[in-house]
């Protein structure tokens, strides 16, 4: 823990080894890796394996829990920027934009008010179906990146299938080196906790995988999950 919030202070401070201001990156994957690579590197502390850029396993096993009204949006929905894996199963994913303003609002609103709620849901439903265990005591994690912000979304399920979402505050990267001090600490701190959430339903599933159970387990039911979309024939 220690060497991963010293690594990635020195890390971050490196950004402005050429001037007072982080330079441009390039795409939504230069973002990840250049600027928010701690966010990557926090495996370490959940003890997790990660996978870039690739279809989520709950979403595609479960396909029939996504509902779309437009294929497009579903297309999207099954894609993930990072996946956090307790062998191969998903504990949380990291969703990515370039800029909170201007065309990218849309994008961003998608993918925290649509795209991980749905996709956490999914998560959820394949945990239980696997190690065929009562949702309780399963929390997952969505990181969602904007530019230079970052907020976390924690889902549970106390109820069957019905679930509760929880959003952080909007934390915010510095962008110059007057900020270091202020802005630094705080989207570390947001990271570290999430990783901790993470760890922590890890240890639960080795926790039950370890134990030996024969008992009949009824399935909860998970409802679809409806996005809605507009229709291309109403919109100018």
């Amino acid at each position: 823990e220690e060497y991963w919030l010293k690594n990635n202070i020195i890390n971050l401070v490196m950004l402005f080894i050429d001037g007072p201001t982080i330079p441009p990156v390039k795409g939504e994957q230069g973002l990840l890796d250049d600027v928010f690579g701690f966010v990557k590197t926090s495996k370490r502390l959940s003890h997790t394996n990660t996978e870039t850029g690739t279809e989520s396993l709950a979403s595609s096993e479960n396909a029939q829990l996504i509902l779309s009204l437009k294929l497009i949006v579903n297309r999207q929905l099954i894609h993930a920027g990072l996946v956090f894996k307790h062998l191969s199963r998903e504990l949380g994913c990291v969703e990515i934009g370039l800029a909170e303003k201007g065309p990218n609002d849309t994008k961003e609103l998608q993918e925290s008010t649509i795209k991980s709620p749905t996709m956490l849901k999914s998560f959820v439903y394949q945990l239980t179906e696997h190690y065929r265990i009562a949702p309780d005591n399963i929390k997952v994690v969505a990181i969602v990146i904007s530019g230079m912000s970052i907020s976390v979304q924690i889902m549970t399920c106390s109820k069957g299938s019905a679930s509760l979402m929880s959003t952080s505050l909007l934390y915010r990267l510095p962008e110059s080196t007057d900020e270091i001090a202020r802005l630094l600490p705080s989207v570390l701190k947001l990271v570290y906790n999430r990783s901790q959430i993470i760890k922590n339903i890890a240890d639960h599933l080795r926790r039950i995988s370890s134990s030996v159970d024969v008992d009949y387990f009824e399935n909860v039911y998970f409802p679809p999950c409806f996005v809605a979309a507009f229709n291309e024939e109403y919109v100018s």
